[in-house]
C-alpha cells in the first residue's frame, strides 16, 4: 500500500479532515467521523477485546468525547464496504487524569468528560491512547504505520497552533496494543489491577526511540522545540 497521508505544514487547521485514500481505504478523523463510524468502532472493540459489558465504552460516552474534541478519533475506512476496519482514540487529558492513569488503578472507561480537553487554547497537554483496534483480517505493519504517520503529522500540525504535548500514556490490553506502544517508543510503567499494562513516554523533552522515519521526524522536531525553549 502506498503512503496515503501527507499533511501540508502551512495554512493547516488541527481540525481539518484528512482526505487521502488508497486502494479503497481512507483515513478519516475530526468532523469527518460520523456516529455510524463510532458505532462500528465499538463493534470492533467487542470483536477484538471480547470485553465484559462492564468495561465497554457506551456509545453515549464516545459521542460526548467526539463532541468535546472531534480530533480524538483516527479511523481507517473501507470506502467500498463503508466499513471501519481500524481506529485509534487519542485523547488529550488533564495532568490530574494522567497522574491517576499511570498508577494503574483506573480503567479507561472511568475517565470522565471533565478529564477530556479540547484544543481551544495554546498550551501544554497530555495525551492518552484510549484504544487502538485493528480488525483481525487487516492486521499488518502497513496499517499500524499509517496510524503512526497520522499521529505524528497531527502533533506537528498542532504545534503550529502553539499546542504541545508533555507526555503520552496508554493502557495496553492486548499484545497488539503493546506492540503499538513499543513502536512509538513508549516504556512500560506498571501492570494494572485489571490485568493490562500502562505504557508512557515523555515528549518534552523527547525520550522515545527513533524506531521509524516518521517517529524520528517527531523526535527531531520536538527536540528542536526543547532547544528553542531553553
Amino acid at each position: 500500500m502506498q503512503e496515503f497521508l501527507e499533511v501540508a505544514a502551512s495554512n493547516s487547521s488541527p481540525k481539518k479532515d484528512i482526505e487521502n485514500e488508497t486502494n479503497g481505504l481512507k483515513l478519516i478523523s475530526g468532523l469527518e467521523v460520523t456516529e455510524n463510524d463510532i458505532r462500528q468502532a465499538l463493534e470492533l472493540d467487542y470483536l477484538v477485546y471480547k470485553y465484559d459489558d462492564s468495561f465497554q465504552f457506551p456509545i453515549e460516552k464516545c459521542l460526548e468525547w467526539h463532541s468535546i474534541n472531534p480530533d480524538v478519533y483516527f479511523m481507517l475506512k473501507d470506502i467500498v464496504e463503508d466499513k471501519i476496519i481500524a481506529y485509534v482514540n487519542l485523547a488529550p487529558i488533564t495532568k490530574e487524569c494522567f497522574d491517576i492513569i499511570i498508577t494503574g488503578e483506573v480503567w479507561d472507561i472511568e475517565i470522565s468528560e471533565d478529564d477530556l480537553l479540547s484544543y481551544d487554547f495554546p498550551g501544554v497537554y497530555y495525551l492518552n491512547f484510549t484504544s487502538i483496534v485493528v480488525h483481525p483480517d487487516h492486521r499488518n505493519v502497513g496499517c499500524i504505520n499509517k496510524f503512526i504517520d497520522a499521529i505524528v503529522n497531527k502533533i506537528i500540525l498542532l504545534s503550529r497552533q502553539e499546542i504541545y504535548f508533555k507526555a503520552m500514556i496508554a493502557d495496553a490490553v492486548t499484545k497488539e496494543g503493546e506492540k503499538f506502544c513499543k513502536m512509538f517508543g513508549m516504556q512500560k510503567a506498571i501492570e494494572t489491577k485489571h490485568g493490562s499494562k500502562i505504557y508512557s513516554v515523555s515528549l518534552l523533552p523527547p525520550e522515545f526511540k527513533k524506531s521509524s522515519k516518521s517517529i524520528t521526524r517527531l523526535f527531531e522536531y520536538y527536540q528542536q522545540l526543547e532547544v528553542e525553549g531553553e
